[in-house]
């Protein structure tokens, strides 16, 4: 077992099991330990139930005989290499200052990257790296990169979301940093452990979710828990977010949706963290570019109560990450509700 860089062997006894099954035990007994694929349960080392002897431990071998050597890692290790590469994702932002606008390189999907986009990523890679996180990780900038030698998790990251913006209004308006950490290489947008988006300016916001324990907005050390507007039906006042950079979005959501209090803050990272904490009541964008964004999303929409949905009202959760739509552009609609998901979509089908 490895933890924190150090090395042990497990006393238990570890039996295949049918996938998901869980049992409880002390791992100074010699307890049967359920292996379910890449989840096993083991007593008070794992995802911050030191003292309830119970959990889900994410071990890096399928199978596990008795006295064998395994690598896990706690959820707390997890999240804190996820928040600590978010925050320094912005210091290399302040750091950088005028020249994070210098023109880098063309990235996977044939567009301009800023120095800013490049360098952020880096960041939070090179934290994921220090801190020995077997994960997979797919990226805007710098494709996929594989940390490890047998990863386990699969990570999401958009280095900026927003780069136009920042161009535009460096220091001054939003955009942010995007990181989404899953529980296997191949998972639904349900099994989402850790969501985080890190916004740059005009002040440092982090936001993040965790699997079952809710969303929170981190503002000068300070954690406060968040939750979306609670708006269930479609008027005037709704405020609804559109990305009009995409066709499909301009002629689906804005033409149909004119009228009503539609914008743009044309970046995605505040789109979806707005309607996590109830400063907006929905935001109509597309699957598009590996859906980095929605992949971060969805986690931090739905700890705070919102949904996502496409437009035949079916749940993004039993999606899987890497097929459902990776190279179109589908309608999403994420909402604070689900009565309302159900009222945008009703109306512009009418």
């Amino acid at each position: 077992m490895k933890l924190g860089g150090s090395t042990y062997t497990l006393p238990v006894k570890i039996q295949q099991v049918p996938r998901g099954e869980i049992i409880r035990g002390r791992p100074e007994d010699e307890t049967e330990i359920n292996v379910a694929d890449a989840l096993i349960t083991s007593g008070s080392l794992i995802f911050g139930c030191a003292d309830l002897y119970t959990g889900l431990l994410q071990a890096y071998r399928t199978k596990v005989g008795f006295g064998q050597e395994v690598t896990f890692m706690r959820i707390e290790e997890l999240e804190h290499a996820a928040i600590s590469g978010l925050y320094i994702a912005y210091e290399v932002h302040e750091e950088l200052g005028s020249r994070g606008e210098e023109r880098a390189q063309k990235n996977q999907f044939g567009e301009t990257a800023l120095l800013v986009d490049i360098k952020t990523e880096e960041a939070v890679i090179n934290v994921l790296r220090t801190a020995h996180v077997p994960i997979e990780l797919i990226s805007e900038e710098h494709g996929i990169v594989e940390i490890g030698e047998a990863p386990r998790f699969l990570g999401v990251l958009d280095g900026l979301d927003g780069s136009s913006v920042y161009s535009l209004q460096r220091g001054k308006a939003r955009y942010g940093t995007m990181l989404s950490i899953f529980s296997s290489l191949a998972p639904n947008y349900g099994d989402y452990l850790l969501c985080g988006v890190m916004i740059h300016s005009p002040k440092p916001e982090l936001f993040f979710a965790r699997k079952g324990g809710g969303s929170f907005v981190v503002m000068d050390g300070e954690w406060r828990a968040i939750s979306c507007s609670g708006v269930m039906k479609l008027q005037e006042t709704t405020k609804i977010y559109i990305d009009d950079y995409f066709e499909v979005n301009r002629e689906l959501f804005a033409k149909r949706l004119a009228g009503f209090n539609i914008q743009s803050a044309h970046s995605s990272a505040v789109h979806y963290t707005d309607v996590a904490r109830g400063a907006a009541d929905a935001a109509l964008e597309c699957t598009r570019k590996r859906n980095l964004e929605i992949a971060v999303a969805y986690g931090l929409v739905t700890e705070a109560g919102g949904v996502m949905l496409t437009l035949d009202k079916t749940s993004l959760e039993h999606r899987h990450y890497r097929t459902f739509s990776q190279d179109k552009h589908t309608p999403i609609v994420t909402a604070s509700t689900l009565e309302l998901a159900d009222d945008i979509i009703r109306y512009i089908a009418s």
